[in-house]
């Protein structure tokens, strides 16, 4: 039984990465105005964060022994949760600035 919910877990990982990394590479792509700038750019350092975390996520699956699976799986889900703080004061000053 853990074995298959690993097994599932792991195959959403990696479904969810590939369009994680498309979005990534879309936001790398948009040039916006100058007073944007700044905020653009925090705005890609955490998008990358997050997804390098949904990364190490997946290689914990597939490589660590299954008693260390969920305490490391908790400690990036942590640094996750920063990227998303991150993410959403950028978005609050992006509705600031517009």
């Amino acid at each position: 039984m853990v074995n298959e919910n690993l097994h599932s877990l792991k195959k959403y990982f990696q479904k969810n990465l590939v369009n994680l990394r498309h979005f990534v590479e879309l936001t790398e792509s948009i040039n916006p105005p100058s007073y944007f700038t700044e905020t653009n750019q925090r705005l890609k350092e955490a998008f990358r964060g997050y997804a390098e975390s949904v990364e190490k996520m997946l290689s914990i699956i597939e490589t660590e022994n299954d008693s260390l699976i969920l305490e490391k799986l908790q400690e990036i889900r942590q640094i996750q949760k920063d990227y998303c703080h991150q993410i959403n004061e950028a978005l609050a000053d992006v509705a600031k600035l517009g």
